[in-house]
């Protein structure tokens, strides 16, 4: 079994017109206990292509291309179920202008070129690191080579699932919940198999973060919550815009 869950989000996925309140919750449960203990979830059944093509790229070059309806539809907040936040569309708020000035998200291709035949000492093709903003959803092809480092330190394979997302949180996520949820290193390794290392390897990162003004030096409020102190991290923190610089 891989060490990275997969959730099933057949039964509240977009295309389910009526979603159970135990279905949501099962399902935001599994998303929020993989992010706060492992950092990594692979997406299954979150839309059909059909619902898909509804949202497809227009002139404003935004829309789906393979891509962007992946997402958790904001009407069923699973992460904020998850969670059990007093408010279960928090996060959605705090997203609000994404693809819109003030919001830093962005979707980048990644391409690794072929590889030589004689490589350098310990080469490998992207080196160990986190990403820094909300959530990244990782689209991969079946070359491989990611691998994400576990609890104990050791990394493991992040062998690409048909048919799924990989989603990850970022170091804003780790801090503004306190360390709830997990911003796990991962990196890229060299093919042990010649054939692999003779194709490219290609993915799509869409990478996303809050708007840029929105205040994370406040506490998330959680509908069990007794505690009203902030962790030290996020009290050196004001804005979004202004963390980042922080992180990096």
């Amino acid at each position: 079994m891989s060490y990275i869950p997969v959730v099933d989000f057949k039964s509240c996925g977009l295309f389910v017109d009526d979603v159970l309140g135990k279905d949501l919750e099962q399902a935001g449960h599994l998303l929020s206990n993989a992010f706060s203990e492992v950092g990594f979830v692979y997406i299954t059944n979150s839309a059909p292509i059909e619902e898909k093509k509804r949202y497809s790229r227009l002139e404003n070059n935004f829309g789906y291309v393979g891509l962007e309806t992946e997402k958790i539809n904001p009407a069923r907040p699973a992460l904020g179920v998850g969670m059990e936040l007093k408010d279960q569309h928090f996060f959605e708020k705090c997203h609000s202008l994404i693809h819109k000035p003030g919001n830093s998200t962005t979707l980048r291709t990644l391409f690794y070129p072929t590889l030589p035949s004689i490589l350098k000492p310990n080469q490998i093709r992207l080196g160990e690191h986190s990403d820094y903003g909300s959530i990244t959803l990782l689209f991969q092809d079946n070359v491989g080579g990611l691998q994400v480092q576990n609890l104990q330190g050791e990394y493991v394979n992040a062998t690409p699932i048909d048919d799924t997302v990989l989603i990850n949180i970022g170091d804003l996520f780790e801090l503004w919940t306190q360390s709830k949820l997990k911003s796990t290193k991962h990196r890229v390794l060299i093919p042990e198999d010649e054939l692999r290392r003779g194709i490219p390897r290609r993915s799509l990162a869409y990478f996303v973060h809050p708007d840029d003004e929105v205040l994370i030096d406040s506490q998330i409020e959680y509908k069990h919550s007794t505690s009203n102190e902030k962790s030290e991290a996020v009290k050196g923190c004001t804005s979004c815009h202004a963390c980042y610089g922080w992180l990096l």
